[in-house]
């Protein structure tokens, strides 16, 4: 998922992810991951984590949060795009 990512607060978060110490944080570091997708606007990539947790019983108000800002940055560049079809 981090791919051709280059934002360096992403790629840290992943790599905590990686790391097997942190295997207890995992839901929480993969909220945080949500939460900078939404921020640099991979409102897709941040849905997709929320989708997988969500699949997994987690439940915060961070990962709400994260679900209905991503959404209306999704719904946003729908409309966009629309608008550039018209």
């Amino acid at each position: 998922m981090v791919e051709g990512e280059t934002n360096p607060e992403l790629l840290a978060v992943y790599s905590q992810l990686c790391d097997k110490k942190n295997k207890d944080n995992k839901n929480k570091l993969l909220v945080s991951a949500a939460e900078k997708f939404q921020q640099i606007g991979k409102n897709d990539k941040a849905i997709q984590i929320v989708n997988y947790l969500e699949t997994q019983n987690i439940q915060s108000n961070e990962l709400t949060d994260v679900k209905f800002l991503a959404g209306i940055g999704l719904a946003r560049s729908e409309e966009h795009t629309s608008e550039l079809q018209s």
